[in-house]
Order: C-alpha cells, then structure tokens, then sequence
C-alpha cells in the first residue's frame, strides 16, 4: 500500500490514514471495500468503527471539490468509491450531500453505543437528513437500522413503525437492486414483528447472494435462536465470526446462544472473547459480569455490580443486568431499591427484569412484565424467552398462551 494518490498525475496532498483510504478504494474500485480488509492493510488489527468513520469523513472532505465522486456507505459491510459514470444513484451522494453522509456515518456512531440518548440522538440526526434528502437511499437504509436497533435495545415500536420500515427498503431495492444489505435488514425487520415465516426465505436470499457478509448471517443466526433452532444457529453465527471475527454483536449473540443451548464452557469462551476484544466496551463488560453470576455467585461480584451506574447514558439493559447480578449474589433488598430508582418506562425493556422477579421469587410479577411487552410487540421476546433464566416462567399457567403469541407464525 505504498504510493501517492494521484488527480490527473499529481499527488493528492491527504493525510496518511486518508491516503490509505483512498488507495484501498481505488484498488478494489468498483467492488467495495469490507471493514476486515481497511482494518488489516491500514489498522493492522487495532481499528475501531469510530476511526473507520473519521477517516472517511474527513476523505469525504477532502474530495468534496472532485466532481462525480463520492464514497458510499455500504450497509454493515465497509465503504465503496462512486464515479457517476459507473453508478445512476451518484448525483444522491455528491456534492451538497456529502454533509449528509458524514452526519448519517456519525449517526450510525451513536447507533453502536446502544444507550437511550445515544439511540436518540440517532434516531433524530436520521430524520433530519430524510426530510433535508428525502431521496436519498442512505438515509432510508440508516431509518431503517436505527428502528432495528431501537428493537434491540427495547424500545417499544408499533407494527406500523416497523412496516413503515419494512417499505422503505423496499423502495431502495426497487431504486439500487444492487444495493447490498437490504434483504437481511429486511428479513430481521420482518424477525423483529414476529413475522418468522416471511423471514426464513429472504435470510435464506440474503446469504445466497451475499455469503461474505457478516451482518446477514448474523441475522440469520438471530432468525434461527428465535425460532428454537439454536444448534444450527451457533454453526451458523460461528462462520458469521470468522467473517468478522472482531464484531462484539457477533460474539455476544454466541455467548446467548451458547447460554440457551446450555454450553456453559463456550458460554463463557465467547465472553472472555467480546471483553478482551473489547476491554473497555460496558456491554462486554456487564455480560462478563451476568456470566460470573450465572456460574458462580459470590458476594465479591456485589462491589463490582455497584460500581456501574444506570442511566441514560448507560446501555440500555444495564438496570436488568445489575438487578440479576445483585439478587443471583443474594443481594435482593438492593435489587428492588434499583429497579424502584431505575425502572424502565418502556414495557419492552420491563421484560428483561423477569429474570430478576423470578429469583426475588416474584413469578406472577414476571410474567406480568413479559406479559406486557407481548402486548407490545417486543422485538426481542422470542431470544428472550428462550434464555435459561426465564425457565421459572414456563410452568405457570399463563405461560402456552403467551407462547402462542410470541411464536404462531414459525416456519
């Protein structure tokens, strides 16, 4: 990766991470370029999404007098030079946008940190782009990943938000067929309302046409824990892992599988993997911690559990966690003291204190919480359910009918 890059035989003046940039665009043009490959040739193995962004955007900058070209964020994967004469949707992502794509770039930033404000900010920075560009493909594709990501963190969204969602991507595949990304989204939308029949054959598409993309056989393996395959879908997520091998959405969803699949030593490997991929991550952090509850209690963990702080800067599961971990050590006067300080208002994000009502020995409390996100239409109930630390809610007697809520259209 030596050499200058060069405009009509004169180097451009960029700074040296901008450069190497530019170069691994120009070499692979018109493929795109894949997270994996900028973080081996420019970051050797240290990059994170944030400096990816960074450096993107000031490229993005820099290149900004260079008529008919752009960069293009390609959905879950990297980053792709546009040259109008190779592509019909160029004159959506030069020039005046070149702002609006480095404010959805950041947005996605504030996606990955999965707290309220940061999921908010987002969301706000998304829709502020689509009315300035309502045209513009990104823009829709970023509506609808933050929606999804909103599911993920418990938000409590209608079946019209996300059909809404759901659309727009339609719009983008009828707009950019080439577009890559938009099935799998598509598909763990249509997962997130329950919808598991019409999901299996477009997760099915998305891995046919697009096998080296990490993020759809990640929701691949978010369809099959959802529909009670969990065996197929660790084989499944463990190939998404080798694609990605530093993702910690990827690893923490083995560490849930393997929980659910009752592996308690691959349950643990995969936890140490996310914490020292990600030593200073807080939901590695907190998973590490719920793990060492899980296998083995102690009071020792109770100084470590209260020196994380919920709130609305925290991720968005950090109340359920804490309250788990301190009442799995026998802490339980302090587990209700925090869900009273830091209750959830959202009746999605209630469903994850179950598991702590059921060891406050609380069943009927629990499975009203669970009850309630049902009637919310909770993304994440199917995995939820599913977890080992809810298995107190499955004798009681309202149990088969939230069941067939939950789970009545599985392929």
């Amino acid at each position: 990766m030596n050499g200058d890059a060069c405009l009509h035989g004169t180097p451009l003046q960029l700074p040296p991470k901008e450069c190497g940039v530019l170069r691994l665009l120009l070499r692979s043009w018109p493929a795109q370029v894949s997270k994996q490959d900028f973080d081996l040739h420019l970051w050797h193995g240290g990059m994170t999404d944030e400096g990816l962004a960074r450096a993107v955007a000031n490229l993005r900058r820099l290149l900004s007098p260079i008529p008919g070209l752009a960069i293009r964020s390609v959905y879950g994967r990297g980053y792709q030079l546009v040259i109008q004469a190779q592509a019909s949707n160029a004159k959506h992502q030069t020039g005046a946008n070149v702002a609006l794509l480095e404010t959805l770039d950041y947005a996605h930033q504030r996606m990955q940190l999965g707290s309220e404000a940061s999921l908010n900010k987002a969301n706000g920075l998304i829709r502020e782009v689509m009315q300035n560009a309502p045209s513009l493909l990104e823009a829709k594709v970023a509506h609808a990943q933050c929606l999804a990501d909103m599911v993920a963190s418990g938000r409590d969204l209608s079946p019209e938000e996300l059909d809404r969602a759901i659309e727009l991507l339609d719009e983008v595949g009828r707009e950019a067929p080439g577009l890559t990304g938009i099935n799998t989204l598509k598909a763990h939308l249509l997962d997130c309302a329950w919808r598991f029949d019409e999901a299996r054959p477009l997760h099915l598409l998305a891995v046919q046409k697009d096998p080296e993309n990490a993020k759809g056989h990640f929701h691949h393996g978010w369809h099959l824990i959802a529909c009670g395959a969990v065996e197929t879908a660790i084989q499944v997520l463990q190939h998404a892992q080798t694609l990605a091998p530093y993702s910690l959405p990827i690893t923490l969803l083995l560490a849930h599988a393997s929980l659910i699949a009752d592996d308690q030593p691959q349950f643990s490997r995969w936890v140490d993997k996310a914490h020292h991929d990600h030593p200073e991550n807080p939901k590695a952090a907190i998973w590490r911690l719920s793990r060492d509850a899980i296998q083995k209690p102690h009071e020792g963990l109770l100084a470590r559990a209260r020196q994380i702080t919920p709130g609305e800067q925290a991720w968005t599961f950090t109340t359920a966690s804490l309250t788990f971990v301190l009442a799995r050590c026998g802490a339980d006067d302090e587990a209700r003291r925090l869900i009273e300080r830091h209750a959830p208002t959202d009746r999605s994000q209630q469903a994850l204190l179950a598991s702590t009502y059921l060891l406050l020995d609380e069943p009927d409390q629990a499975m009203s919480v669970v009850q309630q996100a049902a009637h919310a239409n909770c993304g994440f109930l199917p995995i939820l359910l599913r977890t080992p630390t809810l298995a107190g809610l499955y004798g009681l007697p309202e149990y088969p009918a939230l069941q067939q809520r939950v789970f009545a259209r599985l392929p």
